[in-house]
């Protein structure tokens, strides 16, 4: 399964930002992340913007994990041509032993939010298709 593609979220600004799915990361054995890298579709070859999501569930019975990693990065070249990389990453480890809801995670988001950028509103639809393993 996977997210909408292409991907439209919002910048700081407010202003859409699109990504379409450049490839998708498929596991070469069951215990692999899977996940897609979307590519921002106004950012240039020489200096992209992406948003690379993985997904893998780890662990057995009770003690099962989701992971979710969405990971944000853009390079830029200096002036004189060298190239320089900007990472952020949001991790999720989400236990499946049922004692954690969603809700849990969104209050969860919502804080680190607030933390880096005032209060924010957490799309409820996309946290459950991360849940879901969507990528």
């Amino acid at each position: 399964m996977s997210l909408a593609d292409p991907l439209v979220l919002k910048d700081a600004a407010a202003a859409d930002v699109t990504f379409p799915i450049q490839s998708v990361i498929s596991a070469k054995s069951p215990g692999d992340p899977t996940g897609t890298i979307r590519i921002d579709a106004a950012s240039t070859p020489t200096e992209p913007r992406m948003l690379t999501i993985k997904q893998q569930v780890t662990g057995k019975g009770s003690a099962r994990v989701r992971r979710a990693l969405v990971s944000y990065t853009q390079e830029l070249l200096s002036t004189s041509g060298i190239p320089s990389k900007l990472v952020i990453n949001l991790s999720i480890a989400y236990p499946l032993s049922g004692l954690f809801t969603q809700t849990h995670v969104n209050n969860g988001l919502a804080v680190v939010g607030d933390l880096v950028g005032g209060a924010v509103t957490v799309d409820t639809t996309k946290v459950a298709n991360l849940l879901q393993g969507q990528s």
